[in-house]
């Protein structure tokens, strides 16, 4: 028999991943004295954290259980711009060229390089959509889910995709890189018909971290959105399947990824697949309420 505790495992992944994240910038003050307001962000998030998870257990209100179950994801724009001022200051190497060495090793060539044969700005364009998918996919999935009342699924495929988030922070902690766009000469521009080019623009100058290469978090979360969709919706698996194989192919043709970083992505999705179906399983945190949730609708 499963457990019941307070706190759920998105609860757990989230608090231990703040806690970390809290800890890095101590080691950095004196280098970067704007890792204090990361902290005490870090501090907050827990707090709200635990909040909402004490009082969605002891209460039934709807407007907490919203809130509990879809803040987790809205942290994720946070936790990852803050990572732009920390992860430069302890680890500032830039591996690219180590990334580069791998490509060149498996296919005799820059990838990117070869691309530029059939890049086009129609091609540009369309891949540029694409890639902004991403972003969307996930709320896709879980809106359906939520919609269906189906809240057990939707709590998996949460797990699952912040596993999946972190597990590339993680990454860009150890193999700081910066992307072929930046480290690769290129002799044809990449440029759309419409507002490709803005949107290019607009996520270079969002994106608070340049050191966000390996792995591919577009690869590994579009895989793990690809996989849930199939388990739980099997339909909307036949409309997410050709959106996630663009964009696995964007990551490279737009030159944010070499194909050694997709790879790692792959691996990623997989292991945290794998780990989060035994998590979820076997050692959290069932909330006793989801079974009665599920009958009063």
């Amino acid at each position: 028999m499963k457990k019941i505790l307070r706190y759920s495992a998105i609860d757990i992944v989230n608090i231990l991943s703040f806690l970390f994240l809290a800890c890095c910038p101590f080691s950095i003050l004196n280098k970067n004295p704007k890792a204090l307001n990361v902290i005490i962000i870090y501090v907050l998030l827990i707090s709200v954290t635990i909040f909402l998870s004490i009082f969605n257990y002891k209460r039934e209100n709807k407007i907490l259980r919203f809130l509990y179950m879809w803040l987790p994801m809205f942290y994720l724009p946070f936790v990852f711009n803050s990572l732009g001022q920390i992860i430069p200051y302890i680890n500032p190497q830039i591996l690219d060229s180590k990334l580069i060495s791998i490509d060149r090793a498996i296919f005799g060539t820059d990838v990117t390089i070869w691309m530029q044969r059939i890049t086009t700005p129609v091609l540009t364009e369309i891949l540029q959509w694409i890639y902004m998918s991403y972003f969307f996919l996930p709320m896709v999935l879980m809106f359906i889910l939520y919609k269906n009342k189906e809240f057990t699924n939707f709590k998996k495929l949460v797990l699952t995709l912040l596993l999946g988030f972190y597990s590339s922070y993680i990454g860009y902690f150890f193999i700081p890189a910066m992307g072929p766009r930046f480290t690769i000469k290129h002799t044809i521009p990449l440029e759309g018909i419409f507002i490709g080019d803005i949107l290019y623009n607009f996520l270079d100058k969002i994106e608070k971290i340049k050191f966000d290469v390996f792995p591919s978090a577009h690869t590994s979360i579009a895989l793990i959105v690809l996989y849930c969709s199939y388990i739980y919706k099997r339909k909307i698996f036949l409309f997410f399947l050709p959106v996630v194989i663009g964009i696995i192919f964007s990551t490279v043709y737009l030159r944010y990824h070499y194909v050694i970083d997709v790879i790692a992505g792959f691996i990623v999705a997989f292991i945290v697949i794998s780990f989060s179906n035994f998590l979820y399983r076997k050692f959290v945190i069932i909330h006793h309420r989801d079974a009665e949730e599920q009958r009063k609708y």
